[in-house]
């Protein structure tokens, strides 16, 4: 009699455990086949709070940022360092040019490796750049490469942010490991840049190019773009000019500034230190909103290292903290008035935020903004894509250099590994 009591509640048993494996088996390729929606993680925070306590711990910044260098380096990164701008993750879908590179994708990658001490991944890059992307008479990065690494039309111009970004790059690698290789990138693209971006008033120009041998620029100033640590660097080697561009390009952008924190992003010369007259502010690059290149005035500012720039950024941040406190987050575009002007939220955003944050000190902020970034990256190990933060609508998602990349700068911020050039 005992035995038989004991055999029935061993199959008993038994039966229990197989029923819990297979429930657990048939949730997981639910999950996989798409039919259960996956939850995104999101911070135990109560809403309009910004208490960092109050998040439990996730995944380490650490573990995230790993997992986003390896995922550019496996899926967006050609053998030969070539970075495509996008990765289409839908039959179908149609995203014009993904397979193309640009000179932000490239100079991104250079600052990353060189903030990661990856020498070998910064060579790989500084070589794609010396061989595909330097144009041959003006000596700048080249904007936009094809699939095949060809430069057509106006592919072939300037976007001055890029060569910015590249020498800042430069400067970490030449501090680092002292390669005179490195020395004479850093002349080429400086000369580059005083031949066809800086006018005549010594502002930087959002775009220009050679025509023959001859240098051409735009007539707008795109004042996100300016990086101040090397501006302050190449005024510190290469003097005269360069220490004029510094000082006009901080008072043009101050000046960026509107009455909420937000910085107005465009700027037509207008005589600014020559009459006494101002030129003329917009904000056309983004469509009259202020979202990216407001926020990246805003990262600049802040990583300055400037006392009087990093005041305005930290009224440029206070805006955010308070949109994020009255909303429980923080939209990608505003209006003049300070009112959303779209539904949407994006990983680019909480980045920047999250950089410019950590910059100026504000640690409690920059951790929260840097979860709500981490909400949109995939941290399933078994899964396609992890370590990729995916953007795009529902159905329409795609992975991108940019998000990728911004994305993993803040994350440098964040660990201590981004490295100050001035």
């Amino acid at each position: 009699m005992r035995a038989r009591d004991y055999t029935s509640k061993l199959m008993i048993l038994v039966i229990m455990v197989l029923a819990y494996f297979i429930t657990a088996a048939s949730v997981l390729l639910l999950v996989h086949a798409d039919v259960i929606e996956r939850t995104p993680f999101t911070p135990d925070i109560a809403d309009n709070t910004t208490d960092t306590e109050t998040i439990a711990p996730f995944i380490l910044t650490n573990d995230a940022l790993t997992a986003a260098i390896a995922y550019v380096e496996k899926n967006l990164r050609k053998p030969n360092g070539h970075i495509n701008t996008y990765q289409a993750l839908h039959l179908e879908q149609n995203i014009t040019q993904f397979n193309d590179t640009n000179s932000e994708a490239i100079s991104y990658w250079l600052l990353i490796a060189a903030q990661q001490g990856d020498r070998a991944a910064f060579d790989s890059g500084l070589s794609f750049i010396e061989t595909y992307m330097m144009h041959p008479e003006g000596d700048y990065l080249m904007w936009r490469l094809d699939s095949e690494d060809n430069a057509i039309d106006e592919g072939r111009n300037m976007a001055p942010d890029a060569d910015l970004r590249a020498l800042h790059a430069l400067y970490i690698a030449k501090d680092r490991w002292s390669d005179p290789r490195y020395d004479t990138m850093i002349d080429r693209i400086a000369g580059g840049l005083e031949r066809v971006a800086l006018s005549d008033g010594n502002i930087l120009i959002a775009y220009g190019g050679m025509g023959g041998e001859t240098p051409w620029r735009g007539d707008v100033a795109y004042l996100a773009y300016s990086d101040f640590q090397v501006f302050d660097r190449l005024a510190n080697t290469r003097g005269g000019r360069w220490i004029m561009v510094t000082s006009t390009m901080r008072n043009i952008t101050l000046d960026a500034q509107i009455w909420n924190g937000l910085y107005n992003t465009e700027y037509r010369p207008g005589g600014y230190l020559t009459d006494g007259t101002k030129g003329t502010y917009g904000n056309g690059i983004d469509g009259g909103k202020y979202s990216i290149n407001s926020l990246w005035i805003m990262v600049r500012f802040a990583e300055s290292g400037d006392p009087t720039l990093m005041e305005s950024a930290r009224k440029s941040l206070a805006f955010y903290e308070a949109q994020y406190t009255k909303d429980n987050r923080v939209y990608d575009a505003y209006l003049s008035s300070g009112e959303p002007a779209t539904s949407s939220e994006s990983p680019w955003n909480y980045a920047l935020i999250a950089r410019a944050a950590s910059a100026l000190g504000e640690k409690s902020f920059s951790q929260i903004m840097e979860r709500r970034m981490l909400n949109f990256q995939e941290k399933n190990p078994r899964l396609l894509h992890y370590g990729a933060f995916l953007e795009g609508a529902k159905g329409d998602e795609r992975i991108g250099q940019f998000t990728m990349q911004e994305s993993i700068l803040t994350m440098q911020q964040i660990e201590g590994r981004a490295q100050r050039i001035d």
